[in-house]
């Protein structure tokens, strides 16, 4: 956490970088967050068939359930505790799926208007900033997710790509 930490001092400095620094990602975060949603409130209508929204909520859930086993705690055994059903969890991650899948759509749109492409060379920095993540090799890494996360890769390269026209072009007013 802290390194070339010599003196309490030293160490006060590095933590007050890292809090500013954290503080700033947060305030970036809700900002997206921010824009997102008001993204999501602007479209009326829109189109996606029950297998997109039931895939959603798929995706949603395999990620709520990796959460509680990074917490220790097993899906089966959760769904007792709390006295839900798998029908009652997905009925109640319905609406959150609909709201990312809108913003999915929105932002998929976005690239076509704006013609937003991913290279090769950015498809790399992102495989190396997350085998950076995990402490694994590109080629690592590569073996761990499978062949299939080229293409998702890409899709979350491509979506972050529409999310900074977005916030490029967005009029931002505070309150």
């Amino acid at each position: 956490m802290f390194t070339g930490v010599e003196s309490l001092e030293d160490m006060k400095r590095q933590l007050k970088v890292q809090m500013e620094e954290y503080a700033e990602m947060m305030a970036q975060n809700q900002v997206r967050d921010d824009l997102l949603k008001a993204l999501v409130e602007e479209i009326e209508e829109w189109t996606a068939d029950e297998a997109q929204i039931s895939e959603e909520i798929r995706i949603t859930l395999d990620g709520f359930i990796q959460q509680l086993q990074q917490q220790g705690m097993d899906y089966s055994n959760w769904l007792k505790l709390t006295g839900r059903t798998q029908e009652k969890v997905q009925e109640e991650l319905r609406p959150q799926a609909e709201a990312t899948l809108k913003a999915r759509l929105a932002l998929e749109e976005i690239c076509v208007l704006e013609n937003i492409t991913v290279t090769d060379a950015e498809i790399d920095k992102a495989y190396a900033e997350v085998s950076q993540r995990y402490g694994l090799s590109v080629e690592q890494l590569k073996a761990t997710f499978g062949a299939g996360n080229d293409e998702k890769l890409r899709k979350d390269v491509l979506l972050k790509k529409a999310i900074a026209v977005l916030e490029a072009n967005a009029e931002i007013t505070e309150g």
